[in-house]
Order: structure tokens, then C-alpha cells, then sequence
């Protein structure tokens, strides 16, 4: 039998041959650059690269790969990213020593770890919901490389919204989800039946303190988050005439008029409020039912300084200006911790924007101008000229106020969200 083959076939053929060796070869250099990485404790780094290797060409029926993706999973925490990759390094080599390397620890992981089924609670038994799942253990989990399983998963679970009902892996052991008590033991199917609370946050837009407070609290909460971005007195009271029609949960907001706009239209609503000036009436009194929760927007005085000096390292005198009606006791922890710092301290008292320019004229020549946010203080009439004041002598202000420092002061210092 005469077989003819044309010149094209066998040019195909080994074209073929020739991209499939091309195909894993910078595969195979990946993969020995992330075992690398992992034999060095780099996790990381071995994660992401690792990561960029599983979205090659013939990576998923790649043994090796899916082996080293396993271990690199398993050392950085994340369970279930272990188990699939582990799973196909199984099925791609089922005979062979990399796929019983695989079952083995495949094996180890499920005898450590399990599955728990989170569903939605709803009107009438369970639901669909997206939203962000506050994941606690109370009694601590023994062992490093359970509590860094756990950390990976409480992280990933509070960062971003998902859908639920969905499923996670959790060594065994007492747990909390959004609130809910569960125990996850061996040999046991566990569902938990959790609150997606309805929580709204009214923010102001472009602030990048405002950013991070927003951040830090919606990774510390369970639930449905919405966020409104305005500073417009007018739109923030718009929403929250609309969020009356389905009244969320409770309501974060940063700032004077997002809380203010809260509080007059949704009353009865939990109020956590940020960044509001002492001196704003709230309409909270201490027989009043309203749930309104602030919390403290003053850094101690001691960290004030502190950061302070750590860029005017040569500051030896301050002058702190203040309104003696409204923050007398701060200005005396103020001025204890600055003499005790080896600081000397002069003071200058402003009731209203008439007073500053003489107050500032009786100083004598100090290194650097401690603003606080009494509220006279947190207008231009009585902050600019302090402003310029300090400018024509090239000295530094500090203040409590992200505003005021968008506005001429050196540096705000505010509590860490």
C-alpha cells in the first residue's frame, strides 16, 4: 500500500509538534520560578505567579502545575483554591507519582478542613442575596497554618460583595457569620442559615480620608452595603428621602451634612457618625431613644506631636490656637504633652475672626501653629489669615482637619480609621 503525505501535512504536523513544545516551555519556566519562590517561604510571590501560569495554555492538564498550584494554595490559605488545583493535577496524572502526591494532600486538607454552606435567611425560608459575610472565630483557632486558612477567608469574604448561598472551607471549630453561631464539626454537613443587613454610607466624594474610613468599615460589617458619594446638602437629603421608601439597617456617614441629612430624614435609623465637629446639634440629648453612635475624631495630643516633629524635626516652640470657650480641656492635655515632650508652648485664644489677627500678632516667634477644630477655627474668615500668617514665615500648621490642610496647613492629623 503506497501512503502519500503532502509536503503541507507533514510541515503541519510538525508546526503542531513544534507550538506545543514552544507552548510548555514557558510554562515549565513559570512553574519552576513559582517552586522557587515557594521553597523560599515567599508564598506571595509564588501566589501570583502561580496565578499567571493557570491562565497559560495546557496549565490545566498540567500535573506539575496543578500540584504546585495546590501547595502554593494550601501555605497561603486559601482551601478551596487548593482543593480544585489539587483535584486536577488528580485527574491529569491519575496513575502517576505528581497525581498520588496530589491525593495524598488533597486527602490531608479534607481531613482538616470542610465544607460550610452559607444561605441567605429571607421571607419565608432561604433566598438569593449579594452582599459581605463578617466572619469571626471567638474561641481562636489553634495551629499557624489554620489561622492563616482562616484569615485568608475572613479577608476574602469582607472585602467584596458575593452571592449567596455560596460555599467556603473552614477548619473545624466554633464560628460566627455576620452574627450567626454555627460549630463546624467532622463528619457533619454544616449550613448556616445568615443576616444580610440592608447598611447605607453617605460619604463625601474625592476625600481621600473620607475613602479610608469608608474602607475600614465595610470590611468590619456583614451585610448589603450601598454607598452615596455627595457633599450637596440638597442631594444627600434626596437620598435619604428615598432611602425612607426601604429604610436600611443602620447608616454610616462621614462628615456634617451626611449625618446631618441622615438624622433629619431617617430619625429612627442607627446613626454611625465620623467626622462631625463636637459643637453640632444632632438633636441627641441623654434621655433621648435615638440610636446615634459617633465616634472620636481627635487624635491624642501626643500623636499630634509626635507626627508633627517627625517631618520639622527642628520644631522646639508651639503656639496652639484655640477657642478657650469650647476646648479648655484639650488645650490643657495639649500643653501637658507638649512639655513633656520638651516643647515650649504658647497659647492663643480666637472666640471670632476679629480675635486672630491680634492674637497671632502677641505671639512671639515660634517653630510651628497647632490649629483645633473648634468651629470658629474651621472657617476661612478665621483660618486664612492664620494661613498666611504662617506662610510669610515659613512655618508649619497642623490641624485635626482634612479641609484645613487642603486649604494652606502642612498636615491633618486624624484618628486611624
Amino acid at each position: 500500500m503506497l501512503v502519500r503525505l503532502s509536503i503541507l501535512s507533514v510541515a503541519a504536523a510538525a508546526g503542531s509538534a513544534d507550538a506545543r513544545a514552544e507552548e510548555s516551555a514557558p510554562l515549565n519556566d513559570v512553574r519552576v520560578q513559582a517552586a522557587h519562590y515557594l521553597r523560599r517561604g515567599m508564598v506571595e510571590q509564588a501566589r501570583s505567579i502561580v496565578r499567571r501560569a493557570q491562565m497559560m495554555p495546557g496549565a490545566r492538564r498540567d500535573a506539575k502545575v496543578q500540584l504546585l498550584a495546590g501547595k502554593v494554595h494550601r501555605e497561603s490559605g486559601d482551601v478551596e483554591q487548593a482543593l480544585i488545583a489539587l483535584r486536577r493535577a488528580v485527574e491529569a496524572d491519575p496513575e502517576g507519582d505528581v497525581g498520588r502526591k496530589a491525593a495524598e494532600i488533597e486527602q490531608e486538607l479534607r481531613g482538616e478542613y470542610g465544607e460550610v454552606r452559607i444561605y441567605p435567611k429571607a421571607r419565608g425560608g432561604r433566598g438569593h442575596v449579594r452582599g459581605r459575610l463578617l466572619l469571626e472565630a471567638p474561641g481562636g483557632l489553634i495551629g499557624l497554618t489554620r489561622k492563616r486558612a482562616f484569615a485568608e477567608v475572613r479577608r476574602s469574604l469582607a472585602s467584596k460583595d458575593r452571592s449567596y448561598p455560596a460555599r467556603v472551607y473552614l477548619p473545624w471549630g466554633a464560628y460566627t457569620a455576620n452574627g450567626a453561631a454555627f460549630r463546624h464539626r467532622r463528619g457533619d454537613r454544616t449550613e448556616v442559615a445568615v443576616s444580610f443587613p440592608s447598611i447605607a454610607v453617605l460619604r463625601p466624594p474625592l476625600d481621600p480620608v473620607a475613602l479610608d474610613i469608608v474602607q475600614a468599615f465595610i470590611s468590619g460589617v456583614g451585610g448589603r452595603v450601598r454607598v452615596f458619594d455627595s457633599d450637596d446638602r440638597d442631594r444627600l437629603a434626596a437620598v435619604a428621602e428615598d432611602l425612607r421608601a426601604d429604610p436600611p439597617a443602620a447608616i454610616f456617614t462621614v462628615g456634617q451634612a451626611a449625618t446631618l441629612a441622615a438624622r433629619s430624614r431617617l430619625s429612627a435609623v442607627p446613626v454611625v457618625h465620623v467626622r462631625v465637629p463636637p459643637h453640632v446639634d444632632l438633636g441627641v440629648d441623654e434621655e433621648s431613644p435615638d440610636p446615634v453612635y459617633g465616634v472620636a475624631r481627635r487624635a491624642s495630643p501626643r500623636d499630634v506631636l509626635t507626627r508633627l516633629l517627625a517631618v520639622a524635626s527642628k520644631v522646639k516652640r508651639v503656639a496652639i490656637i484655640y477657642d478657650p470657650g469650647r476646648s479648655k480641656e484639650q488645650t490643657s492635655a495639649a500643653v501637658a504633652a507638649a512639655r513633656d515632650m520638651g516643647l515650649e508652648v504658647f497659647r492663643a485664644q480666637v472666640r471670632d475672626a476679629g480675635d486672630v489677627e491680634e492674637a497671632l500678632d502677641d505671639l512671639p516667634d515660634v517653630h510651628a501653629y497647632w490649629v483645633f477644630d473648634d468651629p470658629v477655627l474651621l472657617q476661612w474668615p478665621s483660618f486664612g489669615p492664620i494661613a498666611r500668617h504662617a506662610l510669610l514665615r515659613k512655618r508649619p500648621v497642623v490641624c485635626a482637619s482634612y479641609d484645613l490642610a487642603r486649604d494652606g496647613a502642612l498636615m491633618a492629623v486624624e484618628p486611624d480609621p
